[in-house]
């Protein structure tokens, strides 16, 4: 793994760390993150409604396409779980099955990356990024910096399941001696989260930082990793502003002059409009598994500041990007998971 790629994941956890609000440490969502979606739940809710609408228009002389995307396109991914499972008990047919059968090509893709549970869908698109010759660094950065606690674990016990064989051990063998420090620690979820802070821990900390060189990836990286993965978020707060009067630095500014060598990032929102720059604008054309993973994963997060953050960075919006490189029913899906259907 590149320098570059392990500075992404080093200042993804920082960001976050250095973003949070007290109400973040004491809240559900992750640290630093304020919610901007633009898919949201839909009230009342009918799941029995919807597998009948999906169920006719999959059902006779051809298929209602645009049937599919307002049902499924409008419903978040656990409202579309619930009504998988209605159209189980009413039809006694797997819906993803049916969908698969009655779509081809990319429309189909996306469907299944719609329907399919999020630790499942992510433990697969972590396998299939450590397939091949090249591991593919920017998906494990991209999923492993990215999701709470409690998803990692979740993760982790399904990639065991489908591939009878732990993520840890497949990162181990998948990435180079550096990454490997970093994608275990990320892997291996085991930050203290009680919220309770130590003075003398957090100036133990912080010295044991201003020795290694917070950026100093040529070090053993095995002191930093224990403190921006084990310790919970205040007081990694706590262990930054010791670290600043113990050397006069603010982290926050290494981290922004940093970005400003490496043209990386400085907020998940504007992390994630490069990555989908980089899907529809690339050398190669557009990377359509990646396009799907991130509208998917992203609509019912930060959608909306990912898409301010397009427009100013890029000077296009990022549905005027998807409509030059994609087209039929996907475009019409991807552009309603953004908000930016036809009725929206």
């Amino acid at each position: 793994m590149t320098r570059k790629c392990i500075l992404l994941a080093l200042i993804f956890c920082l960001n976050a760390i250095l973003g949070q609000t007290a109400q973040d440490c004491l809240g559900n969502e992750a640290p630093g993150e304020t919610k901007t979606p633009t898919l949201f739940p839909i009230y009342p809710f009918h799941p029995e409604r919807d597998a009948a609408i999906l169920r006719a228009a999959m059902y006779g002389i051809g298929t209602n396409e645009d049937d599919i995307i307002e049902v499924l396109a409008s419903r978040t991914k656990e409202q579309r779980l619930k009504i998988a499972e209605k159209f189980k008990d009413l039809y006694g047919k797997d819906l993803l099955k049916d969908l698969k059968s009655e779509t081809s090509g990319d429309f189909k893709r996306l469907l299944k990356a719609m329907m399919t549970p999020p630790a499942e869908y992510y433990a697969n698109e972590l396998n299939r990024a450590m397939k091949g010759a090249d591991t593919d660094e920017d998906v494990l950065i991209e999923i492993l910096c990215t999701k709470a606690n409690h998803e990692i674990v979740a993760i982790r016990r399904v990639y065991q399941t489908l591939y009878k064989n732990s993520l840890e051990n497949d990162l181990v063998a998948r990435t180079s001696n550096t990454a490997q420090r970093l994608m275990v620690s990320l892997c291996n979820v085991c930050r203290d989260d009680d919220n309770i802070t130590d003075i003398t821990e957090a100036r133990n900390d912080a010295e044991a930082l201003a020795k290694i060189g917070v950026l100093n990836l040529g070090v053993d990286q095995t002191a930093l990793n224990n403190i921006l993965y084990q310790r919970n978020w205040k007081q990694l707060q706590l262990i930054f502003k010791e670290y600043e009067k113990m050397t006069g630095y603010d982290i926050g500014k290494v981290i922004k002059n940093e970005f400003a060598v490496t043209r990386s990032i400085k907020n998940q929102a504007s992390f994630f409009a490069r990555l989908f720059r980089k899907c529809v604008k690339g050398f190669f054309g557009t990377k359509d598994r990646t396009l799907i993973r991130l509208v998917v994963s992203r609509c019912e997060v930060d959608m909306k500041e990912i898409k301010k953050i397009y427009e100013i960075q890029y000077g296009e919006t990022l549905a005027d990007a998807i409509k030059g490189d994609t087209s039929g029913d996907y475009q019409k899906c991807l552009l309603k998971l953004i908000g930016e259907g036809d009725n929206q």
